[in-house]
Protein backbone atom coordinates (compact mmCIF):
# COMPACT_ATOMS: atom_id res chain seq x y z
CA UNK A 1 0.00 0.00 0.00
CA UNK A 2 1.20 3.64 -0.76
CA UNK A 3 1.33 5.68 2.07
CA UNK A 4 1.75 9.51 2.36
CA UNK A 5 1.79 12.08 4.73
CA UNK A 6 0.48 15.85 4.44
CA UNK A 7 1.67 18.75 6.07
CA UNK A 8 -1.20 21.18 6.48
CA UNK A 9 -0.67 24.81 6.78
CA UNK A 10 -3.39 27.50 7.77
CA UNK A 11 -3.75 30.32 5.43
CA UNK A 12 -5.85 32.09 7.77
CA UNK A 13 -6.35 35.69 6.79
CA UNK A 14 -3.14 35.29 5.55
CA UNK A 15 -2.50 33.68 9.18
CA UNK A 16 -3.43 37.11 10.66
CA UNK A 17 -0.86 36.56 13.13
CA UNK A 18 -1.59 33.42 14.35
CA UNK A 19 -1.13 30.17 12.61
CA UNK A 20 -4.72 28.13 12.39
CA UNK A 21 -3.95 24.52 13.50
CA UNK A 22 -6.33 22.07 10.98
CA UNK A 23 -4.72 18.77 11.32
CA UNK A 24 -2.06 16.36 9.58
CA UNK A 25 -3.87 13.94 7.29
CA UNK A 26 -2.34 10.71 7.08
CA UNK A 27 -2.20 8.50 4.05
CA UNK A 28 -4.35 7.50 0.98
CA UNK A 29 -4.09 3.62 -0.37
CA UNK A 30 -4.42 2.72 -4.18
CA UNK A 31 -3.55 5.42 -6.85
CA UNK A 32 -3.96 9.01 -6.56
CA UNK A 33 -6.72 10.34 -8.76
CA UNK A 34 -6.05 11.46 -12.58
CA UNK A 35 -6.24 15.41 -12.05
CA UNK A 36 -5.40 18.53 -14.37
CA UNK A 37 -2.30 20.26 -12.86
CA UNK A 38 -2.71 24.14 -12.00
CA UNK A 39 -1.15 26.77 -14.10
CA UNK A 40 -1.41 30.15 -14.24
CA UNK A 41 -4.12 30.33 -16.47
CA UNK A 42 -6.76 28.10 -14.39
CA UNK A 43 -7.42 29.02 -10.81
CA UNK A 44 -10.17 26.62 -9.06
CA UNK A 45 -11.52 23.11 -9.59
CA UNK A 46 -14.91 22.45 -10.69
CA UNK A 47 -14.73 19.10 -9.49
CA UNK A 48 -14.21 19.60 -6.00
CA UNK A 49 -17.46 19.39 -4.13
CA UNK A 50 -19.14 22.24 -2.23
CA UNK A 51 -16.58 24.50 -3.85
CA UNK A 52 -16.91 27.58 -6.84
CA UNK A 53 -14.32 27.31 -9.41
CA UNK A 54 -12.96 30.42 -10.36
CA UNK A 55 -10.82 31.13 -13.61
CA UNK A 56 -9.15 34.24 -14.15
CA UNK A 57 -5.39 35.38 -15.71
CA UNK A 58 -4.81 38.12 -13.51
CA UNK A 59 -7.24 39.23 -10.61
CA UNK A 60 -7.89 43.11 -10.50
CA UNK A 61 -5.33 43.72 -7.61
CA UNK A 62 -7.24 46.17 -4.72
CA UNK A 63 -6.41 49.58 -4.08
CA UNK A 64 -4.83 49.95 -0.31
CA UNK A 65 -6.92 51.06 2.12
CA UNK A 66 -4.70 54.43 3.30
CA UNK A 67 -1.06 55.91 2.13
CA UNK A 68 1.74 53.93 3.74
CA UNK A 69 2.52 55.09 6.67
CA UNK A 70 6.02 57.71 6.63
CA UNK A 71 6.77 57.95 10.17
CA UNK A 72 6.30 55.49 13.25
CA UNK A 73 4.91 56.61 17.12
CA UNK A 74 8.03 56.18 19.93
CA UNK A 75 7.64 53.16 21.47
CA UNK A 76 5.56 52.41 24.23
CA UNK A 77 8.61 51.72 26.47
CA UNK A 78 10.76 54.83 24.49
CA UNK A 79 13.36 55.23 22.18
CA UNK A 80 15.62 52.55 21.80
CA UNK A 81 19.47 52.29 23.25
CA UNK A 82 20.97 52.67 19.59
CA UNK A 83 24.22 50.19 21.39
CA UNK A 84 21.96 47.35 21.40
CA UNK A 85 21.55 45.37 17.94
CA UNK A 86 19.87 42.14 19.07
CA UNK A 87 16.03 42.34 20.67
CA UNK A 88 17.28 40.98 24.33
CA UNK A 89 15.30 37.63 24.21
CA UNK A 90 16.13 35.19 26.48
CA UNK A 91 15.09 32.05 24.36
CA UNK A 92 15.91 33.19 21.42
CA UNK A 93 18.93 35.58 21.17
CA UNK A 94 20.38 37.39 17.99
CA UNK A 95 17.19 38.11 16.76
CA UNK A 96 15.91 41.18 14.93
CA UNK A 97 17.18 44.41 16.05
CA UNK A 98 15.22 47.32 18.61
CA UNK A 99 16.57 50.15 16.73
CA UNK A 100 14.39 49.75 13.84
CA UNK A 101 10.20 49.30 13.59
CA UNK A 102 9.84 47.67 10.03
CA UNK A 103 6.01 48.39 8.84
CA UNK A 104 6.13 46.54 5.23
CA UNK A 105 8.19 43.88 3.38
CA UNK A 106 7.78 43.77 -0.38
CA UNK A 107 9.24 40.40 -1.29
CA UNK A 108 10.23 39.32 -4.96
CA UNK A 109 11.14 35.47 -4.79
CA UNK A 110 12.11 33.94 -8.04
CA UNK A 111 12.09 29.49 -7.17
CA UNK A 112 12.14 26.54 -9.62
CA UNK A 113 11.09 23.02 -8.24
CA UNK A 114 14.29 21.17 -8.42
CA UNK A 115 16.70 23.75 -8.45
CA UNK A 116 18.48 24.61 -4.99
CA UNK A 117 18.90 28.61 -5.37
CA UNK A 118 16.78 31.47 -5.71
CA UNK A 119 17.21 35.19 -6.60
CA UNK A 120 15.43 37.69 -4.42
CA UNK A 121 14.79 41.33 -3.88
CA UNK A 122 13.71 42.53 -0.96
CA UNK A 123 12.17 46.22 -0.18
CA UNK A 124 11.50 46.78 3.84
CA UNK A 125 9.93 50.00 4.76
CA UNK A 126 11.37 50.60 8.31
CA UNK A 127 12.37 53.66 10.41
CA UNK A 128 14.81 54.45 13.12
CA UNK A 129 12.89 54.05 17.05
CA UNK A 130 16.72 55.72 18.21
CA UNK A 131 16.41 59.22 19.49
CA UNK A 132 19.28 60.40 17.87
CA UNK A 133 20.48 59.41 14.27
CA UNK A 134 20.94 55.76 13.61
CA UNK A 135 24.29 55.16 11.71
CA UNK A 136 23.89 51.65 11.38
CA UNK A 137 21.06 48.82 11.42
CA UNK A 138 20.99 45.03 11.21
CA UNK A 139 18.47 42.61 9.47
CA UNK A 140 18.95 38.37 9.71
CA UNK A 141 19.49 36.66 7.22
CA UNK A 142 21.22 33.14 7.10
CA UNK A 143 23.77 31.69 4.78
CA UNK A 144 22.37 33.45 0.69
CA UNK A 145 24.46 35.94 -0.74
CA UNK A 146 23.95 39.65 -1.09
CA UNK A 147 24.99 41.72 -3.83
CA UNK A 148 23.79 45.08 -3.07
CA UNK A 149 21.96 47.12 -0.35
CA UNK A 150 20.45 50.40 -1.10
CA UNK A 151 19.09 52.63 0.95
CA UNK A 152 16.00 55.78 0.25
CA UNK A 153 18.05 55.78 -3.67
CA UNK A 154 21.68 55.41 -1.75
CA UNK A 155 24.40 52.60 -1.96
CA UNK A 156 24.19 51.45 1.34
CA UNK A 157 27.78 49.61 2.77
CA UNK A 158 27.78 46.07 4.68
CA UNK A 159 28.94 43.44 6.52
CA UNK A 160 26.78 39.75 6.32
CA UNK A 161 28.45 37.50 8.92
CA UNK A 162 26.69 34.82 10.89
CA UNK A 163 23.31 35.20 10.10
CA UNK A 164 23.41 39.18 10.47
CA UNK A 165 23.56 41.91 8.05
CA UNK A 166 24.52 45.00 9.45
CA UNK A 167 23.86 47.45 7.09
CA UNK A 168 25.52 51.40 7.07
CA UNK A 169 23.52 53.79 5.22
CA UNK A 170 25.01 56.90 3.67
CA UNK A 171 23.15 58.96 5.62
CA UNK A 172 22.64 57.58 9.54
CA UNK A 173 18.66 56.93 9.81
CA UNK A 174 16.38 59.73 10.81
CA UNK A 175 14.32 59.12 14.11
CA UNK A 176 10.93 57.74 13.48
CA UNK A 177 10.94 58.36 9.46
CA UNK A 178 10.47 55.58 7.28
CA UNK A 179 12.75 54.71 4.61
CA UNK A 180 13.30 51.81 2.19
CA UNK A 181 15.76 49.60 1.91
CA UNK A 182 16.10 47.19 -1.31
CA UNK A 183 18.51 44.05 -0.91
CA UNK A 184 19.03 42.17 -3.82
CA UNK A 185 20.33 38.42 -2.78
CA UNK A 186 20.62 34.90 -4.11
CA UNK A 187 21.91 31.60 -3.42
CA UNK A 188 20.79 28.33 -1.70
CA UNK A 189 18.78 28.90 0.93
CA UNK A 190 19.90 26.76 4.15
CA UNK A 191 17.21 25.60 7.23
CA UNK A 192 17.62 25.37 10.43
CA UNK A 193 17.22 22.50 12.75
CA UNK A 194 14.60 23.43 15.73
CA UNK A 195 14.97 20.87 18.51
CA UNK A 196 11.90 21.67 20.15
CA UNK A 197 9.88 20.92 17.04
CA UNK A 198 12.78 18.19 16.20
CA UNK A 199 12.17 18.89 12.51
CA UNK A 200 13.43 21.69 9.97
CA UNK A 201 12.33 24.99 9.57
CA UNK A 202 12.58 27.62 7.08
CA UNK A 203 12.84 27.06 3.48
CA UNK A 204 13.20 23.78 2.53
CA UNK A 205 12.37 20.72 -0.08
CA UNK A 206 8.86 19.14 -0.09
CA UNK A 207 8.69 14.97 -1.44
CA UNK A 208 7.54 16.09 -4.69
CA UNK A 209 10.44 18.29 -5.36
CA UNK A 210 8.71 21.57 -4.65
CA UNK A 211 9.49 24.10 -2.35
CA UNK A 212 7.91 25.59 1.02
CA UNK A 213 8.67 27.66 4.34
CA UNK A 214 7.50 26.34 8.01
CA UNK A 215 9.16 28.87 9.80
CA UNK A 216 8.09 29.10 13.51
CA UNK A 217 10.03 30.19 15.37
CA UNK A 218 13.21 32.07 13.31
CA UNK A 219 13.02 30.38 9.91
CA UNK A 220 12.30 33.04 7.80
CA UNK A 221 15.38 34.67 7.49
CA UNK A 222 16.84 31.51 5.58
CA UNK A 223 15.26 32.83 2.44
CA UNK A 224 14.58 36.69 2.69
CA UNK A 225 16.24 39.50 5.00
CA UNK A 226 13.77 40.84 7.99
CA UNK A 227 14.32 41.68 11.41
CA UNK A 228 13.17 37.98 12.59
CA UNK A 229 11.66 38.74 16.35
CA UNK A 230 8.00 38.12 16.24
CA UNK A 231 7.92 41.76 18.30
CA UNK A 232 8.18 43.60 15.20
CA UNK A 233 5.09 42.87 12.75
CA UNK A 234 4.26 44.45 9.53
CA UNK A 235 2.70 44.06 6.46
CA UNK A 236 3.32 42.14 3.50
CA UNK A 237 3.26 41.93 -0.23
CA UNK A 238 5.05 38.35 -1.73
CA UNK A 239 5.74 37.93 -5.29
CA UNK A 240 6.67 34.65 -6.63
CA UNK A 241 7.95 33.54 -9.83
CA UNK A 242 7.84 30.43 -10.89
CA UNK A 243 8.04 28.31 -13.73
CA UNK A 244 4.86 27.67 -16.42
CA UNK A 245 2.91 24.43 -14.98
CA UNK A 246 3.87 25.41 -10.87
CA UNK A 247 2.07 27.27 -8.57
CA UNK A 248 3.67 29.95 -6.12
CA UNK A 249 1.39 30.04 -3.06
CA UNK A 250 2.08 32.87 0.05
CA UNK A 251 -0.19 34.80 2.80
CA UNK A 252 -3.12 36.97 2.18
CA UNK A 253 -4.64 37.27 -0.75
CA UNK A 254 -3.93 36.47 -4.71
CA UNK A 255 -4.14 40.34 -6.32
CA UNK A 256 -1.88 39.71 -9.22
CA UNK A 257 -1.14 36.98 -11.54
CA UNK A 258 1.50 38.60 -14.03
CA UNK A 259 2.90 36.26 -17.16
CA UNK A 260 6.01 36.94 -18.59
CA UNK A 261 7.27 34.47 -21.00
CA UNK A 262 7.55 31.43 -19.82
CA UNK A 263 7.25 32.05 -15.72
CA UNK A 264 4.22 33.78 -13.73
CA UNK A 265 4.44 35.75 -10.79
CA UNK A 266 2.42 35.07 -8.17
CA UNK A 267 1.40 38.32 -5.92
CA UNK A 268 -0.05 37.55 -2.54
CA UNK A 269 -0.85 40.89 -0.43
CA UNK A 270 -1.53 40.68 3.22
CA UNK A 271 -2.40 43.52 4.85
CA UNK A 272 -2.23 43.44 8.68
CA UNK A 273 0.77 43.13 10.29
CA UNK A 274 1.85 39.75 11.40
CA UNK A 275 4.98 38.53 12.63
CA UNK A 276 7.68 37.20 10.46
CA UNK A 277 7.29 33.51 11.37
CA UNK A 278 4.27 33.94 9.86
CA UNK A 279 5.25 34.59 6.29
CA UNK A 280 5.01 31.39 4.00
CA UNK A 281 5.70 30.14 0.90
CA UNK A 282 5.01 27.15 -1.81
CA UNK A 283 6.57 26.35 -4.87
CA UNK A 284 4.97 23.37 -6.93
CA UNK A 285 2.59 21.36 -8.32
CA UNK A 286 -1.00 22.98 -6.77
CA UNK A 287 -4.78 23.45 -7.74
CA UNK A 288 -5.82 26.90 -6.38
CA UNK A 289 -9.34 26.21 -5.29
CA UNK A 290 -11.42 29.45 -4.28
CA UNK A 291 -14.80 29.95 -2.47
CA UNK A 292 -16.54 32.27 -0.31
CA UNK A 293 -18.30 31.53 3.11
CA UNK A 294 -21.79 32.49 3.90
CA UNK A 295 -19.87 35.27 5.99
CA UNK A 296 -18.04 36.41 3.28
CA UNK A 297 -15.14 35.35 4.19
CA UNK A 298 -12.82 34.48 1.08
CA UNK A 299 -11.41 31.05 1.48
CA UNK A 300 -8.26 29.57 -0.64
CA UNK A 301 -7.08 26.32 -0.39
CA UNK A 302 -3.80 25.03 -2.49
CA UNK A 303 -4.08 21.53 -2.67
CA UNK A 304 -1.20 19.36 -4.40
CA UNK A 305 -2.14 18.32 -7.94
CA UNK A 306 -1.44 14.77 -6.54
CA UNK A 307 -3.95 14.53 -3.79
CA UNK A 308 -7.20 12.84 -4.10
CA UNK A 309 -10.78 13.48 -4.31
CA UNK A 310 -11.46 11.68 -1.09
CA UNK A 311 -8.57 13.80 1.05
CA UNK A 312 -9.74 17.15 -0.91
CA UNK A 313 -13.20 16.25 1.11
CA UNK A 314 -11.87 16.67 4.39
CA UNK A 315 -11.67 20.72 3.66
CA UNK A 316 -15.67 20.57 2.48
CA UNK A 317 -16.18 21.70 6.47
CA UNK A 318 -14.34 24.23 6.59
CA UNK A 319 -17.16 26.86 7.00
CA UNK A 320 -18.54 25.47 9.69
CA UNK A 321 -15.28 24.78 11.55
CA UNK A 322 -14.77 28.67 11.29
CA UNK A 323 -18.49 29.03 12.52
CA UNK A 324 -17.54 27.04 15.40
CA UNK A 325 -14.78 29.05 16.63
CA UNK A 326 -16.10 31.98 16.34
CA UNK A 327 -18.76 31.36 17.95
CA UNK A 328 -16.56 29.87 21.04
CA UNK A 329 -13.83 32.55 20.43
CA UNK A 330 -15.42 35.82 19.46
CA UNK A 331 -15.25 37.25 15.62
CA UNK A 332 -13.28 35.86 13.10
CA UNK A 333 -10.86 39.24 12.78
CA UNK A 334 -10.24 39.09 8.97
CA UNK A 335 -11.22 38.52 5.84
CA UNK A 336 -9.90 36.06 4.16
CA UNK A 337 -9.29 32.10 5.46
CA UNK A 338 -7.96 28.64 3.90
CA UNK A 339 -5.14 26.18 4.13
CA UNK A 340 -2.40 25.21 2.02
CA UNK A 341 -1.82 21.31 1.79
CA UNK A 342 2.04 20.29 1.66
CA UNK A 343 3.20 17.40 0.02
CA UNK A 344 5.96 16.44 2.99
CA UNK A 345 6.63 13.73 5.80
CA UNK A 346 6.16 16.00 8.49
CA UNK A 347 4.20 15.02 12.14
CA UNK A 348 2.79 18.16 12.69
CA UNK A 349 0.32 20.40 11.36
CA UNK A 350 0.45 24.67 11.64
Amino acid sequence: MNRSRWLIVGVVAALLGALFVVSTLTARGGDPLTETTATSSTIGRPDVEGGESTSTTSPEPEAPDEEPPTTVPVPDDGFADPSVDDVPDETFSGLGDPRVDVVHYDLQVAADPGVDTITGAATISLASVTEVPLAEFTLDLVALDVATVVVDDEEATFDHTDGELTIRPAEPLPSLEVVEVVVEYAGTPRPRYFEALASEIGWQRDDDGGWFTLSEPHGTSTWAPVSDHPADKATWRISLSTPAGTTGVANGRLVEQIEDGDRTSWVWEQDRPMATYLALVAVGHYDLVRRTAADGTELVFAFPTSLSGDLRAGFDEFEQILAFFTSEFGPYPDDDAGAIVIPTNLALAL
